[in-house]
């Protein structure tokens, strides 16, 4: 009392205590969405917007360009595949100086070099064609459910991280990405 007067009681919080809350609320847990400090919105555009998937993961309002629709990158490389099959038992040195393959130029590399271009293109293909069968069937990537989670649209429980011991991976996979 001072000067006849009651001074109420003021509650002192140390900055422990604070550190301790604002810990609370960042952590990782389960069966709750990613605290707002770990999301990442655009988690998983990327792939869409590159033309690496049809799949979308939140925001359906992003815009990508013509050279990254999948079916413009699919006729390319069907492209690419067509022309190396055709100028693979050509001889015509013109013709490669013409088109721009100079590996042609560069004894023993030509045939091999070709066959490589052959069979990573062929692979491009059928990433392309399985990826816009999933998505005509509605199906969805089990690869994207990490991205999902790290959007806030999934909890870890959800994409099949159930125990303590992956709160770690949790962890690592959040602060990896951040």
């Amino acid at each position: 009392m001072v000067n006849n007067k009651v001074i109420p009681e003021i509650e002192v919080i140390t900055e422990i205590e604070v550190i301790t809350e604002i810990e609370d609320k960042n952590e990782i847990k389960p069966n709750k969405l990613l605290p707002y400090i770990y999301r990442i919105p655009d988690a998983g555009l990327h792939l869409y917007k590159f033309g690496l998937t049809n799949h979308y993961i939140g925001n359906n309002q992003i815009k990508r360009s013509l050279i990254f629709n999948p079916k413009f990158i699919f006729i390319m490389v069907l492209t690419e595949i067509l022309t190396s099959v055709m100028f693979i038992t050509n001889e015509d040195m013109d013709l490669f100086l013409n088109v721009g393959d100079f590996t042609a130029f560069i004894p023993g590399l030509r045939i091999h070099v070709t066959i490589a271009r052959i069979s990573f293109f062929s692979t491009s293909v059928a990433v392309i064609i399985i990826n816009y069968w999933y998505t005509r069937k509605g199906k969805t990537h089990n690869w994207l459910k990490p991205f999902e989670m790290m959007a806030g649209i999934k909890t870890p429980k959800d994409i099949g991280i159930i125990f303590n011991k992956n709160k770690f991976c949790i962890n690592i996979l959040v602060s990896f990405f951040i």
